[in-house]
């Protein structure tokens, strides 16, 4: 879980990553890193929001829920929270997942 200010690279073309930082080192923000959400996918995690959903104010996505492959058939839904509906806690959306565990 986390707040990684990470792109997906299979979200965005080359050029449009170079867009979104530039726009971002204007305004004085950090860089977007886009090798964070490669590396853990080569790791076996796995995004549980299927579908892009922007999770921060300039429209990216750059937090996720990322499951492993032993946690992702548990994973029942995952909604990123249209910020409008919470107060000001955030800039960025919250991205929350349910999940169900079995019985023991």
């Amino acid at each position: 879980v986390g707040d990684l200010n990470a792109l997906n690279p299979d979200d965005y073309s080359e050029e449009r990553i170079s867009e979104i930082n530039a726009a971002r080192a204007k305004n004085g923000i950090e860089l977007c890193e886009k090798g964070v959400v490669s590396f853990l996918r080569e790791q076996g995690y796995t995004d549980t929001s299927p579908e892009f959903a922007p999770t921060c104010w300039v429209g990216t996505k750059v937090d996720y829920i990322l499951a492993s492959k032993n946690f992702t058939g548990q994973v029942q839904h995952c909604l990123v929270q249209d910020k409008a509906a919470m107060s000001h806690a955030s800039d960025h959306n919250p991205v929350v997942v349910w999940v169900s565990f079995p019985s023991s």
